[in-house]
């Protein structure tokens, strides 16, 4: 099977966005799985962004955060960081910076939160949280701290739009 092939195979099935011949490269060398199940429970009140190489992007829809992201690697079983190959590990972390990155030139936040906690749902995830002085959670955790409300229509979309064109 050729380069192509396998990468328009990948683009069919998983729904990534490939932008460069590199996350072509790092997609065939991860662990993604086509056969990835994400938990309900991580679906529930998140938006997907984007797939990629390696993760799953969504975006927690609550308005009480300028922007929350989740990021769930793409393969089954996984409940630890040290679950991950060494070369999954790297990538992972290259897609948590990236993340943080956009996140930050978004919103500006006086401090980004970046945490696995999987004390409720035990499926491998990372929230990147940006945190101000005005969210009804702060300085506390953020993590069920306050009954989620939902973006509205025209603010989602935007965000949507925007994380999309950072990300």
């Amino acid at each position: 099977m050729g380069m192509w092939t396998v990468y328009l195979w990948a683009a069919a099935v998983i729904g990534m966005k490939f932008r460069k011949k590199r996350a072509i490269t790092e997609f065939l060398k991860s662990g993604a799985k086509a056969d990835f199940e994400l938990w309900s429970s991580l679906k529930e009140g998140k938006i997907e962004v984007v797939n990629w190489p390696l993760c799953k992007v969504l975006l927690v829809d609550d308005a009480n955060f300028p922007c929350w992201l989740v990021l769930v690697p793409q393969q089954n079983g996984l409940r630890e960081l040290t679950d991950l190959s060494k070369a999954d590990s790297d990538l992972l972390w290259g897609e948590i910076l990236r993340a943080c990155r956009a996140v930050q030139e978004l919103c500006h936040p006086k401090k980004l939160n970046v945490a696995t906690l999987g004390n409720v749902c035990k499926q491998l995830h990372i929230h990147i949280t940006a945190r101000n002085c005005e969210d009804p959670a702060w300085p506390g955790p953020c993590y069920g701290a306050v009954e989620p409300k939902p973006l509205d229509k025209e603010h989602l979309q935007l965000l949507v739009s925007q994380l999309d064109r950072l990300l």
